[in-house]
């Protein structure tokens, strides 16, 4: 399966033709690689951002400009005092409202409050 990481210091975007090309070249065993997929950044600097044909996240660069990968922008808002930020993705969305990134997608497609508050995807 193809995979897309990007790698924080170096701005370098590499793409590999399997998995265990990936794994090599960060130099982690690619029996833990599901395991590596939830700890992201890799060793603090390495993210995988598309795995096959699926976008996995947005790419940042070390002063936080997002790099545009296709990534969904969120709107959190809160219930109570309407106050509203906006993320790049759904992860930072995710980390924000401290909940895992599957439970606040889960969240956005039954259109649910997550944690007293509302989240959307930015429409183009």
């Amino acid at each position: 399966m193809p995979v897309t990481i990007f790698n924080v210091i170096t701005k370098e975007i590499v793409e590999f033709s399997t998995i265990t090309q990936a794994c090599d070249h960060m130099e982690i065993s690619s029996t833990y690689f599901k395991y590596y997929l939830n700890k992201q950044p890799i060793k603090g600097f390495y993210t995988i951002v598309k795995l096959g044909n699926v976008e996995l996240s947005a790419i940042y660069t070390g002063d936080t400009t997002l790099v545009n990968f296709k990534a969904h922008s969120v709107y959190v808002t809160n219930a109570d005092t309407f106050e509203s930020k906006q993320f790049p993705s759904i992860t930072k969305a995710a980390e924000f409202l401290c909940v895992t990134k599957s439970y606040l997608s889960r969240c956005i497609r039954q259109n649910k409050s997550c944690k007293a508050h509302i989240v959307k995807l930015k429409t183009d």
